[in-house]
């Protein structure tokens, strides 16, 4: 949120400095200034950043705004320019109109060139009209982050610690944290213990230590409890904290008999107060409704709950508050797919070109560590869907999605539209760079009239209703359409402006009732396409040979079952790290053999029926080329189902080194196959086979393998062996 787009545009900026771009001396000499204003307004506002938004003062934010505002413009111009200048060759066959296109693009270059010169003079000026209209700001009048907040203490210490008496099955959770404490006079009473007790908010963490501090106080002679604010003010602190980390789980227990009996009690009384409610009006209810919940702004047990978790959120780094905000985009209780996640974040610009160099990670790698950081944090909750074991899905709690509404909505990071809330209205011209809707009907308008539909980046929908004919939006990077409906009919519709969206970076179709059976030709004007995905309700006859100049493309999700693919389009897709398709069984040979070139490849998900031994040799050569393959799921039936010796295994089968998950419907291996090493695959957690016999020494091999935790072996005397390891 802080930065807006400077993050991304920086590299971009550098890039255009390049010769091969042919821009004159002064362009040049413009950018370089750019760029170092640049430099020194993303500084800034990273700083103004770490300062809770109500701590701003009133035109600082406006200054931080124009410069977010500004950079946003200015990324559009860039990637414009892009486009033009480096546009796909054209693909006529005939020579004379071949060559005409040839001489347009040509003619398209220079004009690019000419064009971003006025345009770059253009932001110029407005960088220099934001920095005069606020010159007097400097960093001195920017809050420090050490001084940001005048709480040093956690607001809930004052109402929760005196309430762990009152809390109905703390006793038996208590003595086990005194007991692992070793108090006792013969069992080293005299060291220091220091015990951990972690999980996510809302456990009652903090209520149960002080617990345990208000048992055992009495037997010291001077005690202290010392809570420690998020902006610790040290000459309050009577000591530090010392906080030893490890990974043992707490674990808590069941209410007994007792327990459940007295809270069934309190419930009781709970009621019996609700139950006044039977004769109030509905607007009493829906006041309760919003103080239980977080559906009233001017709530103050709200607001203090925000403030709260925003401790959490300041204490982020830079780059992952941005992320965390994006959250705000998916509706709530929505199940958010890990990899669908970081691709969005990598399309928004949110993972860094600068970190991944520092990394030397890729910049899904990088946005898995991103993702797990958000995790061990507690800031998202893990949800897996798939039954691996590990993470590959997430919650957003309810409190933290409130904090998210909050803080995008402050710094207009996300603009949320929800049909169902009738009240909520637009200024006229209002500017939405992210725009998430929720229950919209698009054809009726109402909500979208006072958008600026030229300036929204990313646009993410659920459960709405749409036109075909639905608006331009040229400069979108990010278009999900995820459980929504298209008028009948007119499921092709959608695509018609699909050519035109030349910054798009991220596409997904989830439609319901729509019948999308072709990509159109245009879709050869998406150079920086990174991601399409046509898993759900779209039934992809063939794909346009045109695919293949997706040079960028590196998710491709298509679901229909026998999609024909033009000869050589799948291995010069060269980029790609995620592939899911059902090829055409006419055509599956050919799809065999272009998947050795993909040597990118992560995830693969596939159904191939394996009709020969020439197959099946071709298949485990392409397997043995993907040397980051992690994920691998082919589905489909083995040229052994009826009988015969099974695959014959090489070492060099498949590339094991990064493997987490395996299912191998394909292949009826002759024994367990010899890449399944714990040498060879250390982090493989998930593997189902098809196996004729499994051997003693085989099963001394799986038991090896330090992180699996699930096997599921197919033996040919149709037995079937299933383990399950705690993970």
């Amino acid at each position: 949120m802080a930065t807006g787009a400077i993050a991304s545009l920086l590299p971009k900026l550098f890039e255009l400095l390049k010769e091969e771009y042919g821009l004159q001396k002064g362009v040049r000499d413009k950018i370089e200034s750019l760029s170092r204003e640049l430099e020194v307004a993303q500084a800034l506002l990273r700083k103004v950043g770490d300062v809770p938004w109500e701590q701003v003062d009133e035109l600082v934010r406006l200054w931080a705004r124009d410069v977010r505002e500004a950079s946003y413009d200015m990324e559009d111009i860039v990637d414009e320019f892009l486009v033009h200048i480096d546009a796909p060759e054209p693909t006529e066959p005939h020579m004379l109109r071949r060559l005409r296109k040839k001489m347009g693009k040509l003619f398209k270059k220079s004009m690019a060139r000419r064009k971003i010169s006025t345009m770059i003079q253009d932001i110029d000026n407005k960088l220099k009209e934001v920095e005069a209209r606020h010159k007097r700001y400097t960093v001195q009048n920017i809050p420090d982050k050490q001084m940001a907040s005048a709480t040093t203490t956690d607001p809930r210490l004052n109402h929760l610690y005196n309430m762990a008496a009152e809390l109905i099955g703390i006793e038996r959770p208590m003595d086990d944290l005194i007991n692992k404490l070793s108090l006792g006079v013969d069992d080293g009473h005299e060291k220091r213990k220091v015990v951990s007790v972690v999980g996510c908010g809302g456990l009652g963490k903090t209520t149960l230590a002080k617990a345990v501090y208000n048992q055992l106080s009495s037997r010291f002679d001077c005690t202290a409890f010392v809570p420690v604010g998020q902006n610790p003010d040290v000459k309050k602190v009577i000591r530090d904290i010392l906080i030893g980390l490890d990974d043992e789980k707490y674990m808590y227990y069941k209410l007994n008999g007792l327990d459940s009996y007295q809270l069934m009690c309190k419930l009781e009384k709970f009621v019996k107060e609700m139950s006044l409610l039977a004769s109030k009006p509905r607007e009493d209810w829906s006041d309760i409704y919003n103080s239980i919940g977080f559906g009233q702004e001017d709530n103050g047990d709200v607001d203090n709950t925000r403030r709260i978790l925003s401790f959490s959120y300041y204490d982020l780094p830079q780059h992952l508050k941005s992320c965390l905000l994006y959250l705000g985009v998916f509706p709530e209780d929505h199940t958010i797919e890990k990899n669908s996640l970081i691709w969005k974040w990598i399309a928004e610009g949110l993972v860094s070109d600068e970190e991944q160099a520092e990394a030397r990670v890729g910049l899904f790698e990088l946005g898995e560590q991103y993702f797990s950081e958000l995790l061990n944090r507690s800031m998202i909750q893990p949800d897996s869907i798939r039954s691996l074991y590990y993470t590959d899905s997430c919650r957003v709690h309810d409190m933290v999605r409130d904090l998210i509404h909050s803080l995008s909505g402050d710094g207009m990071f996300i603009t949320v539209l929800d049909g169902g809330d009738q009240q909520q209205k637009l200024g006229k011209g209002s500017i939405a760079r992210r725009l998430a809707l929720r229950r919209v009907e698009v054809h009726n308008g109402g909500m979208l009239a006072n958008i600026n539909i030229d300036k929204v980046r990313s646009l993410v929908a659920s459960q709405c209703k749409f036109r075909a004919s639905w608006p331009r939006i040229p400069v979108l990077r990010v278009l999900a359409m995820l459980d929504s409906h298209v008028e009948e009919d007119s499921g092709e519709g959608v695509l018609d402006h699909l050519g035109s969206l030349v910054h798009l970076r991220y596409l997904r179709l989830e439609l319901e009732n729509t019948n999308i059976t072709k990509l159109p030709r245009e879709v050869r004007y998406l150079k920086f396409l990174q991601k399409l995905d046509l898993w759900r309700s779209c039934d992809i006859e063939e794909l346009p040979e045109e695919v293949g100049l997706l040079k960028q493309l590196v998710c491709l999700r298509v679901s229909s079952v026998g999609t024909r693919i033009p000869t050589g389009v799948i291995g010069k897709l060269t980029s790609l790290q995620e592939l899911w398709m059902k090829p055409n069984p006419a055509a599956a040979m050919q799809f065999v053999k272009e998947l050795g070139l993909l040597r990118e490849l992560r995830v693969l998900w596939s159904v191939i029926d394996v009709t020969g031994h020439s197959m099946e040799r071709a298949l485990l050569e392409s397997l043995g080329n993907l040397h980051n393959i992690r994920e691998l799921d082919i589905q489909g039936k083995s040229c052994h189902d009826k009988g015969g010796c099974g695959t014959s295994d090489s070492a060099e089968s498949v590339s094991g080194q990064n493997l987490r998950y395996v299912r191998l419907h394909c292949f009826v291996f002759s024994g367990l196959p010899a890449w399944i090493h714990w040498s060879r695959a250390p982090t493989l957690s998930y593997l189902e086979l098809y196996v004729l016999a499994v051997k003693e020494e085989d099963m001394e091999t799986l038991a090896r393998l330090p992180e699996l935790c699930c096997l599921k072996l197919h033996l040919r005397d149709k037995r079937f062996v299933t383990i399950k390891m705690p993970s």
